[in-house]
């Protein structure tokens, strides 16, 4: 991913330095090296019954779970039902299944609106649908965040636990003036194009061609597609703050607009004018209808590799996408308001909307949530509330592997029961794991801080082209792990990610900078009590105020994390 240059210059030197002692002999800077292991891999389920509804009572004999094809064994199995106290089984592999009873873990719940799609209408219905979603939801160590976006993201409300802010930042946002601001003025622009042009070609005096008409369809696709770009890269920011948070995981996309080939509608509406062109006896457009393909433009818009690459991203943090879209629901012409849930079969008779959301289907579908097109806002909220109070979790044992992209497939045995899950996992290593958090840690700034790192700096300075932030990142000895090696000496190392941003996701690439230590094993002895300083130049760039920083222990592969505001 772009925004992950793990090798980019963005540190300029990095010294080790040790207070108060002189630094002694070090071995070469090495490479980051992740500790294989078997990992536990948890995946949710939501099942329901022959009659629709939420089936409870299943135990982990009730399912199969195949990874890339190959049966896996079920080693842990959990079942959550109702908000309140969590109470279940907990299955080990080799041992007694346990009862359990105690709090659930918490939620984490963005809330992300596309106010570059979304008309003002289906705005003010969401706002309020989420109002009362969340104060019947949100509850002790619940934790919510609220984003914008219109060609750029806008962190409306950073994380929080207070039901009081979610509830006032969403009732200021209903009063905002927002909606269908850009994206689709461009596109009700290119379609009154296209009908005039269509009409105008009727006169053989004009000189229109089929060529104007695909080349403003094309002109707006690549408006979407750059659009879809940024987007995706705003979203894997946001699921990249989630990253190593236990707890159900649920992102909401309130969109009109995710396509999985950009400007889809609008080549849909030249193939019919393609169509009638063929067959007309006057229109100056009938050559060119004849000559052309829609192949090449289908091909070259089709996006569907940011839709997998955010798909890949959820599944790699744990998160389940929902999308809603309340449009159409308003019309006088339909007694019913159709509703498309991912996985359950059902119909939809909004063709336009379906064209412009096929890709939010597939994220929904690829990580276990459901695409909600056509349905009021708080009707949509309420199946995602029933999934949040109904599910299973199984766990199993995952060796290591050369792909880090797994399929996953899951068998209910309960004859007319049906289920919805993730249908991948993303291995990623510790160091993208790593970057990921940096990243992360510009929009949270709670993540964990074991290892007890701490941050200084000096005056900003400059090199003659531009301004650098000395600063040096503080670790205490004693929080790293060292191990006698069986020559006199101990050894251990750690790696430092740096990277500057804000607070709403805009950030550089990030930098590795990787130590080994090797003491003899009276230094070793000295060093206890002591810190080592990790001394950087970061560059100073315009709105990116504050520099995030990570250390992982390559021994314990502990971690801590640090914010620096630059000033």
């Amino acid at each position: 991913m772009a925004r992950r240059d793990v090798r980019l210059a963005l540190i300029l030197s990095a010294t080790l330095i040790l207070d108060p002692f002189p630094l002694p002999a070090q071995e070469p800077v090495v490479p980051l090296v992740e500790v294989l292991d078997i990992r536990v891999t948890n995946v949710d389920v939501v099942v329901t019954g022959p009659d629709g509804r939420p089936a409870d009572g299943l135990t982990a004999a009730d399912f199969e779970l195949y990874e890339d094809g190959k049966r896996q064994e079920i080693t842990n199995f959990y079942e959550v039902g109702g908000a309140g106290p969590a109470a279940g089984t907990i299955s080990i592999e080799g041992a007694e299944p346990v009862e359990v009873e105690g709090p659930r873990a918490p939620r984490r719940f963005i809330f992300y609106f596309d106010n570059g799609s979304l008309s003002i209408q289906n705005r003010n219905q969401i706002f309020p649908a989420v109002r009362e979603f969340m104060e019947q939801n949100m509850s002790g160590a619940d934790q919510a965040m609220i984003v914008t976006w219109n060609r750029k993201l806008e962190v409306d409300l950073p994380w929080t636990s207070d039901l009081k802010l979610v509830d006032a930042t969403l009732e200021k946002m209903s009063g905002a003036m927002a909606g269908a601001s850009q994206l689709q003025a461009e596109k009700r622009r290119v379609e009154r194009m296209l009908d005039q042009l269509e009409a105008e070609a009727e006169d053989p005096s004009t000189l229109t061609s089929f060529t104007q008409l695909e080349a403003a369809a094309r002109s707006y696709a690549e408006n979407v597609r750059f659009d879809m770009s940024q987007s995706v890269n705003a979203i894997s920011k946001i699921l990249a703050s989630l990253s190593g948070v236990d707890g159900r995981k649920v992102l909401v996309l309130a969109t009109e607009q995710m396509p999985t080939t950009a400007g889809g509608e609008i080549f849909e509406k030249i193939e019919s004018i393609r169509t009638r062109a063929m067959v007309s006896t006057t229109s100056t457009l009938r050559g060119g209808a004849q000559r052309g393909s829609r192949v090449t433009d289908v091909s070259k818009f089709n996006i569907i590799s940011m839709i997998d690459q955010l798909a890949n991203i959820a599944n790699a943090t744990g998160v389940t996408i929902y999308a809603i879209n309340p449009k159409g629901t308003g019309r006088n012409d339909s007694g019913t308001a159709d509703l498309q849930m991912t996985g359950d079969n059902s119909s939809v008779d909004f063709a336009d909307s379906v064209q412009a959301l096929d890709g939010v289907s597939v994220l929904a579908r690829k990580t276990g949530g459901a695409a909600m097109v056509g349905a009021p806002a708080s009707l949509a909220l309420a199946r995602i509330e029933r999934d949040l109070g109904s599910y299973y979790s199984l766990g199993y044992r995952a060796a290591p592997g050369a792909s880090p992209n797994r399929n996953i497939e899951l068998r209910v045995k309960r004859p007319g029961h049906s289920i919805r899950a993730r249908t991948s996992v993303y291995y990623r290593s510790l160091e993208t794991e790593m970057a990921d958090r940096v990243i992360a840690n510009h929009l949270r700034a709670d993540l964990s801080n074991e290892l007890g790192v701490s941050l200084e700096a000096d005056p900003v300075t400059s090199d003659g082209s531009r301004q650098l932030l000395p600063m040096r990142i503080v670790i205490p000895v004693d929080s790293l792990t060292l191990l006698p090696s069986g020559d006199g000496t101990f050894t251990g190392g750690f790696s430092v990610f740096v990277c500057s941003g804000d607070g709403a996701g805009d950030t550089s690439g990030v930098n590795v900078q990787s130590h080994r230590i090797s003491w003899p094993d009276a230094q070793a002895v000295q060093m206890k009590g002591r810190r080592i300083g990790f001394a950087v130049q970061v560059p100073v760039e315009k709105g990116r105020h504050q520099v995030s920083v990570g250390v992982v222990d390559h021994l314990s592969q502990i971690q801590g994390f640090a914010t620096m505001r630059i000033t």
